[in-house]
């Protein structure tokens, strides 16, 4: 991940796309204090969604779930034994 400020970033912005299309993910900082303001990503990194079920959430577990999941929300609770 490479860590931009604005200025640079705004100056940069056509081969910051270019690294974007690489699956570079960019963070955008401002100020004197250097703060987060955003992430330019990929849209497939955008678009992945992370969740963490049950106990797997005490133990530090993750479930990646795609964009093409299929399962309903009941299908998933009958899979897992979950009320």
């Amino acid at each position: 991940m490479k860590t931009l400020q604005v200025a640079e970033f705004k100056a940069n912005f056509s081969s910051i796309l270019k690294d974007v299309d690489k699956g570079e993910i960019i963070q955008v900082t401002f100020g004197k204090n250097n703060e987060v303001k955003g992430y330019f990503v990929p849209p497939s990194e955008y678009k992945r969604k992370k969740i963490t079920l049950g106990l797997g959430a005490k133990m530090g577990a993750k479930v990646e779930i795609n964009e093409n999941f299929a399962f309903t929300d009941a299908e998933l609770k009958e899979l897992f034994n979950i009320d």
